[in-house]
């Protein structure tokens, strides 16, 4: 007798073992839920921040290409190509200045290239992103202002394929030729100077290739550092808010503002 247990007494027992794994079971499904509900959000978190990025890194190039357009749109004495009425994917400038002229603005493996006369192309555009089109027309007529509109559609360059970086934005100007449209010209411009930095000094060497310093408020200069021993180069500041082609790299381009702007290699030791 001692081995069996009463009717009433064994009821208990499976009633109780029964409560028992329901509620394990719905601790189980609440712990899963908010499991999934956190996994979810965290992803929704990455997804957002990728975003982001994406809408950033296109902005900034927009702001660089339409800054710097619209700048030697304004200073150019002639529009040489695309003629009146006429709509092109290349923009190319007469400038008052012979060994800057001409001025051309294309696209190649889509990326915004600017050449200065005979200088060598640069990149108006960070390989972050793609032009995937861009169109100049010259809206000019006779005994008119000379007037280029540029539409440019800039990307984001998805190499992962994430949807959550999928963006692209057009960047428009609408931009007449200074001396053409009437507007009285200055004697003498306003110019900025731009002074180099290093830091720490020891670091490396910041050098200003175009050299031309004072500049004209949106003026595109190309700036190099060169890094020592020891040493790897980390980023480029301003303290004037300009406009870099990319500040992570060591060979880029640098857009005046209308104030004097010192600019630093940043160098990190290792």
């Amino acid at each position: 007798m001692l081995f069996f247990l009463s009717e009433k007494n064994g009821d208990s027992f499976f009633k109780n073992k029964g409560f028992t794994l329901i509620e394990f079971l719905i601790y189980s499904v609440i712990v899963a839920f908010m499991t999934g509900t956190l996994i979810l959000a965290g992803v929704n978190i990455m997804q957002g921040r990728s975003k982001v990025e994406a809408i950033e890194e296109v902005n900034h190039n927009g702001r660089m290409i339409t800054e710097v357009v619209t700048h030697y749109i304004r200073q150019a004495e002639n529009i040489n190509y695309p003629s009146e009425g006429i709509a092109a994917d290349y923009l190319s400038l007469e400038m008052p200045i012979a060994e800057e002229s001409p001025i051309r603005f294309y696209v190649e493996d889509s990326v915004l290239l600017f050449e200065r006369g005979s200088a060598e192309a640069s990149p108006l555009t960070s390989e972050r992103v793609r032009v995937s089109s861009i169109q100049f027309t010259n809206t000019s007529y006779p005994e008119s202002a000379k007037t280029v509109k540029m539409v440019a559609t800039i990307e984001y360059n998805n190499l992962s394929g994430k949807s959550e970086y999928d963006f692209a934005k057009n960047f428009y100007v609408t931009e007449n030729i200074k001396e053409l449209a009437g507007i009285e010209e200055e004697t003498t411009s306003t110019t900025y100077v731009l002074t180099l930095e290093e830091s720490p000094s020891a670091g490396g060497t910041a050098v200003d290739n175009t050299n031309n310093s004072p500049y004209e408020a949106g003026e595109v200069i190309d700036i190099n550092a060169s890094v020592e021993d020891g040493y790897i180069f980390s980023h480029w500041s301003d303290s004037a808010g300009g406009t870099f082609g990319n500040s992570s790299v060591a060979d880029t381009n640098y857009i005046m503002p209308a104030e004097d702007a010192t600019v630093t290699a940043n160098f990190d030791s290792f």
